[in-house]
């Protein structure tokens, strides 16, 4: 498993984060991609920084971001 996350400044549209898995079959290598990234969208507070004309705020994980970390417990 490889996690790049950027920081910084970085506009819309542009990658943000990079998550590669290497497996015997490459189903569970996407599966585990899969699962790191819902554990970072609902756990990883650095994941939903955001700047704006008033300021930084943070944004709180959705009911669907949870519902598919969900998946996985």
């Amino acid at each position: 498993m490889r996690v790049v996350h950027r920081c910084g400044d970085i506009r819309p549209g542009e990658a943000i984060v990079f998550a590669g898995a290497s497996a015997v079959h490459r189903r569970e290598a996407f599966e585990a991609v899969d699962y790191l990234m819902d554990r970072l969208k609902t756990e990883a507070v650095f994941w939903k920084r955001e700047e704006g004309p008033s300021g930084s705020s943070w944004i709180e994980p959705t009911e669907k971001d949870y519902a598919d970390r969900g998946r996985w417990e």
